[in-house]
């Protein structure tokens, strides 16, 4: 029965162990996820205000003009079986089934175009679907990244001609609802119908706003997925983080209610062997 105790013990200073570590993710997660949450507007805002710019200027350009490949695959793609998909995922775990979700829509994507006999490329940034990537599919990996440089990726979009480029993240909709999607973004679908598109002044000229703006694009649709997939990330581990600790709880009061009865099974037990005791020795 001693042992019993002991056991019983050992697993109540263990959970409360763990429910410290678990409430102490979860205020860390949910601090991120204050501050991320703001993020994720201004970060499509502005976006949508490069998308618009870029809208303009492609109304201006002429194919012909475009020399560098960089620009080349944004506008246009090319005809050929090449495709890029860049992978956003969390760096760490305990944040629910995001990971396993972004594995599963990776999966289908890459599957669902070697079916239609496509070349594809990964490109991963965060270390989940990078190591994810390397064991599955190791031959299709390119350069990987960290969320804080992108450099490579710029590279390698200068060097190599992609006939399309998709991105996969995890979409954040709201508080428990988070979304994994893969989302085309190259070649871009430009219609602009802004009617003041003449009384804008591009200066140095055409060839280097191009160039500029479309960089900007670039970084402003990648910069999205992140904050997305980091915002979304910190939402679930703050959720996931809280209903550990609930959990932890309420086993710590199940356990202590155990410790209790055999506490006062042992002092009834012992209660009675001295009364038994006292008795024989009366008689």
């Amino acid at each position: 029965m001693a042992s019993g105790l002991k056991i019983l013990k050992n697993k109540v200073r263990t959970l409360k162990s763990t429910m410290k570590a678990t409430k102490a993710m979860q205020l860390v997660s949910s601090a991120k996820f204050k501050h991320l949450r703001k993020d994720v507007n201004s970060s499509e805002e502005y976006y949508q205000n490069i998308l618009n710019l870029m809208n303009i200027i492609y109304k201006n350009i002429e194919k012909s003009t475009i020399n560098n490949t960089f620009e080349k695959n944004v506008l246009y793609g090319h005809q050929n079986n090449k495709i890029l998909l860049i992978a956003i995922s969390p760096n760490k775990g305990l944040c629910g089934s995001i990971n396993a979700n972004v594995y599963k829509i990776f999966n289908k994507f890459i599957l669902s175009k070697k079916n239609d006999n496509k070349d594809v490329f990964v490109y991963s940034i965060g270390s989940k679907i990078k190591h994810f990537a390397e064991k599955r599919y190791p031959e299709i990996c390119l350069n990987s990244a960290s969320k804080d440089d992108l450099k490579n990726l710029h590279d390698i979009l200068n060097k190599n001609e992609f006939s399309e480029i998709h991105i996969a993240y995890t979409y954040f909709a709201k508080l428990m609802q988070y979304n994994p999607i893969v989302e085309k973004i190259f070649p871009f679908n430009f219609s602009s119908t802004n009617d003041k598109q003449n009384e804008i002044i591009i200066e140095p000229d055409m060839e280097n706003a191009t160039s500029a703006i479309l960089k900007l694009l670039f970084k402003s649709i990648t910069r999205k997925a992140i904050i997305h997939s980091t915002t979304s990330e910190n939402a679930s581990r703050m959720i996931a983080m809280d209903n550990s600790t609930k959990s932890a709880s309420k086993m710590i009061e199940l356990l202590t209610k155990n410790i209790n009865k055999i506490r006062q099974s042992n002092i009834t037990r012992e209660l009675i062997d001295i009364i038994s005791g006292s008795q024989n020795l009366k008689n």
